[in-house]
């Protein structure tokens, strides 16, 4: 068994941890024409365990696929957003610990640096988008409204 750093031991002990919704990842993107099936194995196979799940205080995801039809409805035409306004196929978020936004960014860009100095990268893409987002509160057609919800016995 190999040495542990002693940081992961005095990481857990401080700082909040509670079960609470702090931020959000949000990214669009979009990969270059031919390069999507390749993508998106990298982006399964790889990129969301590594990049994403490994990481910490990063506890919940999903990815969605925007079709032809659906990207045809996004508005406004001149969106500082995309440009132009169709592209961004892929949309992603991510749910990051509160008071912990922060920590998670500084993690992901050594993580990055690393995973991109061991060619783990995928550059056949454009980031359309990619922002860290503050959580400002929720809404829910359920009694609330709460972030996070557990399964109630009845």
């Amino acid at each position: 068994m190999s040495a542990v750093d002693p940081a992961y031991e005095h990481l857990p002990a401080i700082g909040p941890y509670e079960a609470a919704v702090g931020g959000a990842l949000i990214t669009m993107v979009e990969p270059h024409p031919g390069h999507e099936i390749a993508y998106n194995r990298w982006y399964e196979d790889d990129h969301y365990d590594t990049g994403a799940l490994a990481m910490f205080w990063l506890f919940a995801g999903q990815r969605w696929v925007s079709p032809p039809e659906l990207r045809a409805l996004r508005y406004p035409a001149d969106s500082a957003v995309a440009q132009p306004v169709t592209t961004g196929r892929y949309i992603s978020l991510s749910w990051l610990t509160v008071g912990r936004v922060d920590d998670h960014l500084a993690w992901s860009i050594g993580t990055n640096r690393r995973l991109r100095a061991d060619a783990r990268g995928f550059e056949e893409r454009t980031h359309v988008f990619t922002a860290f987002q503050d959580h400002l509160g929720a809404t829910s057609r359920k009694p609330g409204p709460r972030d996070i919800y557990v399964e109630e016995s009845t």
